[in-house]
């Protein structure tokens, strides 16, 4: 019964995990933050112009 809790990695794996996710997370928001307007730009604003243009075509 105490080997079992001795083994036990449950804790050790969320050591490890927790802070690859957390660099992960910051990544993504660093990316996002700085690409943002880019993206923004490549697709919202081309897709409403070319919207705008089909609605505006008789």
């Amino acid at each position: 019964m105490i080997k079992c809790f001795v083994v036990e990695e449950d804790g050790q794996t969320l050591a490890e995990y927790g802070p690859v996710l957390f660099f992960i997370a910051l990544a993504s928001i660093v990316i996002l933050t700085l690409l943002g307007g880019k993206i923004r730009d490549a697709y919202f604003v081309r897709a409403n112009t070319e919207i705008g243009q089909v609605g505006t075509s008789t």
